[in-house]
């Protein structure tokens, strides 16, 4: 198993805690009968987890479809200092 492997993974398994999350959060406020400063805050919130769940799906993809670490590496230039390294 390549190094790359278990990033993808963890950052797979981060998907679906930062989905679950986000939609918990969003559709909890949208079922709320007044919409208030407190609803609009939890549908920001749920956003930005669905946000981030989508990110990590991403990143996982990279790395399970990259042909070898440095290639993955190449592809995930675009996180910055958030990348991750396996080196």
């Amino acid at each position: 198993m390549t190094k790359r492997m278990p990033v993808g993974f963890f950052t797979l398994a981060l998907f679906f805690v930062f989905e679950y999350i986000g939609l918990t959060l969003v559709f909890g406020a949208v079922n709320a009968v007044d919409f208030g400063v407190r609803q609009y805050t939890e549908v920001g919130v749920g956003l930005f987890f669905v946000v981030l769940g989508l990110i990590s799906l991403a990143v996982s993809l990279t790395c399970f479809l990259a042909s070898s670490d440095a290639k993955a590496a190449r592809s995930l230039k675009w996180l910055g200092g958030l990348k991750p390294s396996w080196h």
